[in-house]
């Protein structure tokens, strides 16, 4: 004890429904010898606590006793650790001690500090009493003569242990060594809450499976049965209720905002549509049943992270088999502060930093793929960083085995999910065009099904089977027994022409329908077909959207001189196109920025066609993902020949290049210009002021596309990686072997 200066404290009045049972309780105490008759200066309250089953608990209004009393920081492990060791269990069993501090003894010398006194009568404690703070840390010591050599296979939490084992046999000779442990050291066992042999069983608050964690569907419970809050305590107490189960929950931080800002001190109380809204938000979350996985030994991690202009979101998962991604921890968070300043960049790589210290235990030494729709994050360990704050941020995270992969922001419906409130993603959804399904990058699953049986379809095709009748030398079969053919750009699988239309039909349209040598070419990649080109012209000059949507221009009359570009970031081409209809965030034009060499495109919607907007599209995003540029060509609108633009400009030591006055054709954006708007009549057509939400989509298509001047995907000349195609699940792909040297030098010839 830090004091022993002697102290009397009231008791508090027993409501008389209590009093005879408080009183019995009291004669049973002393004769289990819990307690003893004592003379003491030291007096502290009684609290009661009614149980479940009618019984009475009695407590101790310990704060004297805690206020003066060392610290002993030994206690249970916490609940993240506990639930991170029920991995690998086949069967399980718990139990429960009685009275389990009841059954440490106190020292002589310590037990005239815990005196009470009822109906007159002053006792103290000769065993552990509830109330004090070094209870759990008492009974944990005390319990050690018991889990010695065990604690791999019994989890004790306080008074709750859990034996789990992988089989059967291993678990019956672990109970019995327990239960003859117990027996020896007179250990008293609740036995109407042993719970043996179970594959299904609550602990800690969970329910806990072989295959994962469960929330405790009575908990979850009290969470959709609380009334509606109306002090901020009881606002507090509802928070603290779904944060116990905020790691199975995919939006919590962002539904909860408006009761969050409650608690805040001095934030005034109000209760009005916005709360309601929240409340009920909140409780929605925990409405279906939840469930994680445990962890894998020996499998990596998979994070998707993400964030929005309110919070980030973070998925810690394993996949198994391709394909089969399974959840191990959910999480999110609000932003606060200055975070709420933070432009797009930054906010993606605080979503990543945040998630690795989140998960820490689970991914420290292991190896882990980030995998994130923002594509600048794919540079973090080779770019220049401009900010220091993004510095600080990428020398934290290298203590990590960490590899960054781009996802399509369609396909990470999972991190989305997780730092955007559902009624915003309805929001973004509705009212979309038929085509937004497509773009979301998830082939028909008859295409899919048809490639998964392409070995069939190619047995099936009459024209393949004369080709191995002729022993032709190009055909061949690979080891997975696809029919492949030989050409001088390797082995591709050779085409049933039964999966040829739709095929061609599904990469039209999944790619914003894109042009016949484009469609050509992506097919290209992995499949042959004699006549491809003419086929695919074939198919696709009957399409009725790109006959009502498409312009067919002429050739340019005369000679033009071009602008001699090496490389990537030589020289970048900006302009405005719009007004547009007003969309999200006010936007009404969009900003456009093509890379002369690599034809790499970028999309930034924007309330005004100004200077600063420009400047800060540039400066905040896009020289900090892709790298400073050399110089800038425009034309001579008045954002462009300003001061301030020059001044900027000058600054980040970027030569200013105009194009020729009347002969737009000279700046090479122009091109895309009319490309963008045809994607945005096909795609928008229906619901104009969505605009704003396809423009990343748009991007994306064409940077992932052969452009066909460089022979190139404009992202795989501007990053060295070339886009992943959805179909080299299922068939062969010969990998990339040309260094990206040799791809600038093969593109430079083409320009």
């Amino acid at each position: 004890m830090k004091n022993d200066e002697p102290f009397f404290m009231k008791s508090y009045p027993i409501p008389d429904k209590y009093r005879d049972k408080v009183s019995e309780e009291i004669d049973n105490m002393l004769r289990y010898g819990v307690i003893e008759r004592a003379v003491t200066p030291y007096i502290n309250p009684l609290v009661i606590v009614p149980k479940k089953n009618g019984a009475v608990r009695i407590c101790l209004d310990a704060r004297q006793i805690n206020d003066r009393m060392q610290e002993d920081h030994d206690g249970p492990e916490e609940i993240d650790q506990v639930l991170r060791r029920c991995q690998g269990i086949g069967v399980m069993s718990s139990l429960d001690l009685r009275a389990s501090f009841w059954q440490v003894p106190l020292a002589h010398e310590s037990r005239k500090y815990t005196g009470f006194s009822h109906q007159g009568y002053t006792y103290q404690y000769t065993s552990v009493p509830f109330g004090l703070k070094i209870s759990s840390a008492a009974l944990n010591r005390a319990a050690e003569t018991i889990l010695r050599d065990m604690r791999g296979s019994v989890i004790a939490f306080v008074d709750d242990w859990l034996v789990v084992s992988s089989t059967m046999e291993q678990h019956l000779l672990d109970l019995d060594e327990l239960l003859t442990r117990i027996s020896d050291e007179n250990v008293t066992v609740n036995f109407d809450k042993f719970e043996p042999l179970r594959k299904e069983i609550r602990f800690v608050g969970f329910v806990l499976t072989p295959e994962g964690i469960q929330a405790d569907e009575q908990k979850t419970e009290v969470i959709m049965n609380f009334p509606a809050p109306r002090t901020p305590t009881q606002v507090k107490g509802f928070l603290g209720m779904a944060n116990f189960n905020a790691r199975f929950t995919a939006r919590l931080a962002e539904a909860a905002g408006p009761l969050i800002k409650l608690t805040k001190k001095g934030e005034p109380w109000k209760w009005g549509d916005a709360e309601i809204k929240a409340f009920h938000a909140v409780k929605q979350l925990f409405c279906k049943s939840l469930f994680l996985n445990h962890p894998v030994k020996g499998k990596g991690y998979v994070l998707y992270t993400d964030a929005s202009s309110k919070a980030l979101g973070a998925a810690l998962c394993q996949e198994i088999e391709p394909g089969d991604v399974r959840i191990i921890y959910m999480a999110s968070r609000t932003l606060k502060g200055a975070e709420l300043n933070y432009y797009t960049t930054e906010l993606e790589l605080l979503a990543i930093v945040w998630a690795l210290e989140k998960f820490r235990s689970y991914v420290y030494g292991q190896p882990v793929e980030v995998r994130t729709d923002h594509q600048a994050l794919t540079f973090l360990r080779t770019s220049r960083f401009l900010s220091q704050r993004l510095l600080r941020w990428s020398l934290l995270i290298q203590d990590y085995n960490l590899k960054v992969k781009h996802i399509p922001g369609k396909e990470n419906i999972l991190a989305d999910h997780l730092s955007r409130p559902q009624e915003v993603i309805n929001e973004q959804r509705a009212g979309e065009a038929k085509i937004y399904a497509l773009l979301a990058r998830h082939p028909k699953k008859s295409i899919v099904d048809d490639l998964k049986r392409i070995r069939e379809l190619q047995a099936d095709d009459p024209h393949i089977k004369r080709l191995q009748a002729s022993n032709q030398d190009n055909i061949a079969i690979d080891t997975t027994g696809i029919i492949i053919w030989k050409t001088t750009h390797g082995t591709k699988c050779y085409l049933p022409r039964t999966l040829l239309r739709p095929l061609v039909t599904e990469l039209h349209d999944l790619y914003g329908h894109v042009g016949s040598r484009k469609c050509t070419t992506l097919i290209s990649e992995s499949f042959y077909l004699p006549n491809l080109a003419r086929n695919v012209h074939k198919i696709l000059k009957c399409c009725d959207s790109c006959q009502k949507n498409k312009n067919y221009t002429v050739e340019m009359q005369g000679t033009s001189q071009p602008i001699l570009i090496k490389q990537p970031n030589d020289l970048l081409s900006i302009d405005f196109i719009g007004p547009f209809p007003p969309s999200r965030y006010h936007a009404r034009y969009a900003l456009v920025t093509v890379d002369a060499f690599s034809r790499f495109i970028q999309i930034y919607p924007i309330a005004n066609a100004t200077c600063q907007a420009t400047v800060k599209c540039l400066v905040n995003d896009y020289f900090p993902k892709y790298g400073h540029v050399k110089a800038i060509q425009s034309d001579h609108g008045s954002q462009f020949t300003s001061k301030p633009w020059t001044f900027s400009m000058n600054r980040e030591n970027i030569k200013i290049i105009f194009s020729s006055i009347c002969h737009p054709q000279s700046n090479l954006v122009e091109r895309y210009n009319k490309e963008i708007g045809r994607f945005l009549r096909t795609l928008a057509g229906n619901d104009h002021p969505s605009w704003a939400n396809w423009c990343q989509a748009i991007a994306e298509i064409m940077n992932t596309t052969v452009n066909e001047t460089t022979g190139f995907c404009p992202l795989e000349l501007q990053t060295g990686q070339k886009p992943e195609r959805f179909w080299t699940k299922y068939v062969p792909t010969e990998p990339e072997t040309k260094t990206y040297e040799q791809v600038c030098e093969e593109a430079r010839a083409n320009i």
